[in-house]
C-alpha cells in the first residue's frame, strides 16, 4: 500500500492519542484505588522507535512524565528491548511493565480487537 500523507498521519495520531488517553484514564482509575503509587513506571513497545506506534508511545511516556513530575520516573523502551508484543503483555500482567502498546497480537486475546486493525472504515471528507 501507499504511505499515508502528513495530514492522514496527523489524523491517525490524533485518533490514537484519544484512544490512548481513554486507556490512560482507565489505568489512572486503577492507580487511584492502589494503596501507593510506584516511583518508577516503564512504558515499552516491541515496535521500532521510528514507527507510528513507537513515536506515539514515546509521546505518551513524555506526557506521563510531565504529569507525574519529579516525584516519579518514566522509562521508555522501544525496538523490542524488553521483548516482543507477546512478552510485553506477559510483563504487563506480572507488573514488571506498567504500560505497553500492542497491535496485531490483541486479536489473539479477544477477537473484538480486530476492529482496530481496520483504520479506514470511514470515508474521508
Amino acid at each position: 500500500g501507499r504511505e499515508p500523507t502528513a495530514n492522514e498521519e496527523e489524523n491517525i495520531m490524533k485518533h490514537f492519542t484519544t484512544c490512548v488517553g481513554a486507556g490512560v484514564l482507565a489505568v489512572s482509575v486503577s492507580f487511584a484505588a492502589a494503596p501507593a503509587m510506584a516511583d518508577n513506571y516503564i512504558v515499552a513497545v516491541g515496535a521500532s522507535s521510528n514507527s507510528l506506534q513507537g513515536r506515539s508511545a514515546a509521546k505518551f511516556a513524555e506526557d506521563l512524565q510531565a504529569r507525574l513530575g519529579d516525584a516519579h520516573t518514566v522509562e521508555f523502551y522501544a525496538d523490542g528491548q524488553l521483548g516482543d508484543e507477546k512478552e510485553l503483555l506477559q510483563k504487563l500482567r506480572l507488573g514488571t511493565v506498567q504500560f505497553t502498546l500492542v497491535s496485531s497480537i490483541m486479536t489473539n486475546v479477544a477477537p473484538e480487537f480486530a476492529l482496530f486493525d481496520m483504520p479506514f472504515l470511514k470515508e474521508r471528507k
